[in-house]
């Protein structure tokens, strides 16, 4: 892979065989379960190391932990690493039918390796080619896909002579290669060591000439080769080189053609293996490279002849506040001949700017972001890479904001603007509506304006026709900026509305005045007073919430006295918990209900008849009215032309009305009581009373006296009985005739003297002894005697 290119790879696989002896074997990768063993080893793998902490396209992975002192290629003599990787996939080998050019290099490490020391070294740079990746894929376009070594490998760049043995080696299958037999020896500038003791010695040695190194490695056990490329050695200063070098060497770092062989354009991998000396096979190994592999040829391959490498200087590091746009200033690079420039701002491995002349290029970040900056130099032989670094600082938002105005219950909304100069920046915005709610709201990357709402159902506080909120605001980005501001929202109170629904009642009875109550204030408390019309006003307390109202009130009498109804008018008034008012108005109607009369009773002298003026008549009338104001007059209607006032008694609405009356003429007569009350309201009873002559008055006494029982005679009952009819009916007589006088004496010493032995009489004279009889008999008598004395 190129000194820059997005991917990481981690060639495990195929080793590459250097060998003194033509009989040597090719390079070859293994296939994939033995690549995959050999590369990834058991247990746990290291963190990723980099060169500032941050992941870039660029990984330096310790596979083992890295010791000693470290001697690194590019950091002593410029350039950058590289780390040329295969396709995925596998599709045999030898280019079989049908030719399929991207999927070529399943066996090509050593072609991998060589494009990667080509690069450094600045050989590769012909025919347009640009860096690993492009000689890589001339390598593959040119040749089957077999093993080879790295130094045939590099021989067939120089001169196009790639050399094969005997079995499965890679062929020249397209003319290509030769690129510099007519200038240069490809033998004049290659180094190369086999087997024993040397090869880390001489790896050593040429990383620090500043020599690209390929090495040849081969598994302990099973065949097998593999081709990888070594960018620097770890050793230990405080061992002799010489007379101790299986503990002066340490370690090398590679890249492997094979490391993620499974992965389309993965990240570049520079991976570091312990080195051991095994004495027994004479040879230097990687213990934890798979199951570990023997280093047994080094191929070194010097720099292009005549050249300085160009020294990059990226500048920085960088320090500017998001949005803002920074000049990168390559100047500071050095280098004999005019050189190119090529940027990587974000370290991802994609060049962010194209080669150009110009030392300047110029990058805005949107966001805050702290990271390597990347910067290659190519003089059209050789290149350099410098790192520099960015921090870009994160600009607190900032915001306006506009309240606004509202009725209780109403929605308000909040508005405003947003600016960032990071304009990659999400925000969270709390509103603290000032209410009790607090909200968190959030937007997008690019916000620049916002609207918010919030229900307020009140103004707040109690007692105040508007109330002031002083909305706060805080406005924080993601990466933690923040800016803060408050605006007003003015919610005003809302007047309630009240209607109401009077009632028509009866007079005593309980009137309902009900009604609606509609305030948009929901958390508005009430009171509601009502003037009834009569007595004072009463308050009534109602909660937030109430929508409808119903209070009660009694009327013990409809006034003004004198109609039969009255119309009170009702007042209604209303005034919410802050100080707002509305009023409205009903009637209640109050009937006046008529009394109800009776005739309870009437006193008689003579319980059996009464008679024309003799006879005074107590007559008994009550009567009730709901109306407990009322007061109320009565007339007595005797029935024979002529009336009375009645004495009327009465408390809370009821009394008793009183009357006499005294019959002049015999008849039946009806008595009318009639009770009014003071608003008009009447009602009436009747009484139907009988008033005999002296023929009535004679006929009942003899039904009484015929009537008795026969025990209460003095002796013969029957003939006695009949002797008083007899006696009545010559009476009967005596009236008819006019003989009122005769007919009172008749009555008096004659009738009376049979029944007045216990009243004073001659008891000897008796047909009747029962004193109570004889009382009785005697009152008809005497009340008969008084009557016809008006006659006289």
């Amino acid at each position: 892979m190129s000194s820059m290119k997005k991917g990481l790879i981690i060639c495990a696989g195929f080793m590459l065989a250097l060998t003194a002896f033509m009989a040597a074997p090719a390079i070859a990768c293994e296939p994939h379960d033995h690549i995959d063993r050999a590369v990834v080893p058991t247990g746990d793998i290291p963190d990723v190391l980099d060169f500032d902490g941050n992941l870039t396209a660029w990984i330096e992975q310790e596979v083992d932990t890295a010791t000693g002192t470290s001697y690194m290629l590019y950091e002593n003599h410029g350039g950058f690493w590289a780390d040329a990787e295969k396709a995925p996939g596998s599709d045999g080998v030898g280019n079989p039918a049908p030719d399929n050019p991207g999927d070529e290099d399943d066996l090509a490490c050593w072609a991998a390796t060589d494009s990667n020391m080509l690069e450094w070294t600045g050989w590769g740079f012909v025919g347009g080619m640009e860096g690993t990746d492009d000689f890589f894929q001339y390598y593959v376009d040119h040749t089957t896909d077999y093993g080879s070594l790295v130094q045939y490998g590099l021989q067939w760049w120089f001169n196009g002579n790639l050399p094969t043995h005997t079995g499965d080696w890679s062929v020249e299958d397209v003319a290509g290669g030769d690129f510099w037999s007519a200038s240069y020896a490809w033998t004049d500038y290659t180094e190369q060591s086999a087997g024993a003791a040397d090869v880390l010695p001489d790896i050593k040695s040429w990383l620090e000439d500043g020599y690209a190194v390929g090495l040849g490695i081969y598994p302990r056990t099973g065949p097998g080769g593999h081709a990888i490329t070594c960018w620097g050695v770890n050793f230990d200063t405080a061992k002799n080189p010489v007379t101790e070098p299986e503990d002066y060497y340490l370690g090398v770092w590679v890249s492997d053609s094979d490391s993620h062989k499974n992965q389309v354009d993965p990240d570049d991998y520079l991976r570091y293996y312990e080195v051991d000396w095994d004495p027994i096979w004479n040879r230097w190994y990687m213990p934890n490279y798979g199951s570990g592999w023997n280093i047994s040829a080094v191929t070194a391959l010097h720099p292009f002849p005549g050249e300085s490498r160009p020294v990059a200087d990226a500048g920085g590091p960088y320090v500017v506040n998001e949005g803002t746009v920074i000049n990168f200033n390559g100047g500071g690079t050095t280098d004999d001949d005019s050189v190119l420039y090529r940027w990587d701002f974000d370290g991802d491995g994609d060049w962010d700017t194209s080669w150009a002349s110009s030392s300047t290029a110029n990058h805005v970040w949107d966001d805050d972001y702290s990271g390597d900056v990347y910067l290659e130099v190519f003089d059209g032989r050789l290149r350099d890479m410098d790192i520099t670094t960015v921090t870009v600082n994160n600009v607190a938002p900032s915001i306006t904001v506009v309240g606004d105005t509202i009725v209780e219950d109403g929605i308000a909304t909040v508005s405003g603007t947003i600016s960032d100069p990071g304009t990659l920046d999400d925000f969270a915005m709390v509103v603290d509506w000032k209410d009790g709610s607090v909200v968190t709201y959030t937007y997008s990357a690019g916000t620049t304006t916002f609207s918010e709402t919030h229900q307020y159902l009140d103004d707040d506080p109690t007692g105040t026709p508007w109330d002031n909120y002083n909305v706060a605001l805080t406005l924080e980005d993601d990466d933690g900026g923040s800016t803060s501001t408050t605006t007003t929202v003015t919610v005003i109170n809302v007047a309630p509305i009240i209607t109401a629904l009077g009632d028509t009642i009866d007079e005593n009875g309980v009137a309902t005045v009900s009604g609606t109550l509609l305030d948009p204030g929901t958390l508005d408390t009430f009171t509601i007073t009502i003037d009834w019309g009569e007595g004072p006003v009463v308050s009534y307390s109602y909660p937030a919430g109430t929508t409808t109202f119903s209070e009660t009130h009694q009327y013990l009498d409809d006034n003004p006295t004198g109609t039969m109804s009255d119309t009170y008018i009702i007042l209604v008034g209303v005034v919410d918990d802050d100080t707002s008012a509305g009023s409205t108005s009903t009637s209640v109607i109050v009937n006046n209900v008529d009394p109800v009369t009776s005739i309870d009773s009437m006193g008689q002298p003579n319980p059996e008849f009464i008679l024309p003026i003799v006879h005074t008549l107590d007559f008994l009338g009550s009567f009730t009215d709901v109306g407990t104001q009322d007061t109320h007059s009565a007339v007595w209607d005797w029935g024979d032309m002529t009336s009375d006032a009645g004495t009327v008694v009465e408390s809370g609405g009821s009394g008793t009305v009183t009357g006499s009356h005294v019959y002049v003429v015999p008849g039946t007569f009806t008595v009318n009581l009639t009770v009014v009350d003071d608003d008009g309201g009447s009602s009436f009873d009747t009484f139907d009373v009988v008033v005999v002559d002296a023929h009535g008055a004679l006929d009942i006494m003899n039904d009484y006296i015929q009537s008795l029982d026969d025990g209460l005679f003095d002796h013969t009952p029957d003939r006695l009985k009949n002797a008083f009819s007899n006696k009545i009916d010559a009476l009967h007589n005596m009236v008819d005739a006019g003989a009122y006088e005769g007919a009172i004496t008749k009555l008096q010493h004659d009738l009376l003297w049979k029944v007045d032995g216990s009243l004073g009489g001659n008891p000897g004279n008796d047909w009747i002894n029962d004193p109570t009889v004889q009382a009785e008999i005697a009152m008809k008598i005497n009340d008969i005697c008084a009557y016809l004395a008006t006659f006289l």
